[in-house]
This record gives C-alpha cells, structure tokens and sequence, in this order.
C-alpha cells in the first residue's frame, strides 16, 4: 500500500486528489474535532446536524456513504463510528480501520485520505495508533493511502512501521 503523509489543516484538504475521504466518528457529544471538524467545517455543519438529530451516532463500527457536493474535493465521504474516544484502544484501531478498508474495496475506493482514528496527540500513542491504521486498512484495501496530522510525528511513525516490516 503506498502511504503519503499531509498536513492536517484547510489548505491540504482543500488539496487532495481521490475520490473518496475516510472519516473516523466519535460517539460525542462535544464538537467534531480534527479532521472530521474540518470536513464538517466545509460541508457547513452537515455531520453535526446528523449527530444532533440522530441520524448519525458515531456508534462503533456504524457505517455512513454520503456525497461531498463539492464542498470537499473528493466525490463522496465514508464515515466510520468509532464509538467513544476514551474507550478506543490499539486493537479496536485495527478493528475499525479493516472495517473501513472492506468499505473502501466494496466502493472501489483508488485511495483513502484520512486521520488516525482518535487523533491521539501523545506522539508515542500516535506513532502506534498510524501503525494499527496501516495495518488494520490493508487486510482489504490496497489503493493509496494519504494521512493527514502531524507531519513529523508520522513520517517518523511510517519510517518505523516499514523499518519493523
């Protein structure tokens, strides 16, 4: 699977190349935060709106398809509940992310922008976390991967994952 790490911000979302974005969802009652406050952010508060009126729940494992509109510039969005974030560990990461990578190859997905799941911000949490991502997406998916977060911390998480095989 190639993997190309992008900062997380508005200018690189505003960038990317793919037809599909992947957005890992809290089960929350805050805002949306990270990328999935960003990508909300653009669509003008749809994702909080289908979480206010419970159309959405962020329920671990549940699944959403919907189109960006062309707000964000990919052809649609893939949601995947991750339940509560203070409940997410390492194994429920993998979990979740080959959830998601069966998702992307049943919808002929060619690559996945995304975050890692939970944004851990601890670098050491987040190089293991992108590890269990990696891992998890590519039992079923072997298009292109594109991580947006902290530049730094994954580059290093990504030369480390490759160095141990």
């Amino acid at each position: 699977m190639e993997v190309s790490i992008v900062q997380r911000d508005l200018e690189h979302l505003d960038q990317l190349d793919s037809d599909t974005l992947l957005l890992f969802l809290p089960e929350d009652d805050g805002p949306l935060v990270g990328l999935a406050g960003l990508v909300d952010w653009r669509l003008t508060g749809r994702l909080s709106r289908y979480l206010v009126r419970g159309w959405l729940s962020g329920e671990k494992g549940e699944k959403l398809l919907m189109p960006s509109h062309g707000r964000v510039p990919v052809d649609r969005l893939v949601g995947v509940g991750i339940g509560k974030p203070d409940a997410l560990t390492m194994d429920s990461i993998e979990e979740l992310a080959s959830l998601a990578g069966r998702t992307l190859a049943d919808a002929s997905s060619a690559a996945a922008p995304c975050a890692v799941p939970g944004e851990p911000e601890a670098p050491e949490e987040m190089k293991k976390a992108f590890s269990r991502l990696r891992k998890g997406l590519s039992r079923h998916f072997q298009g292109r991967l594109v991580v947006l977060g902290d530049t730094k911390i994954l580059r290093e998480a990504l030369t480390e994952s490759i160095q141990s095989g």
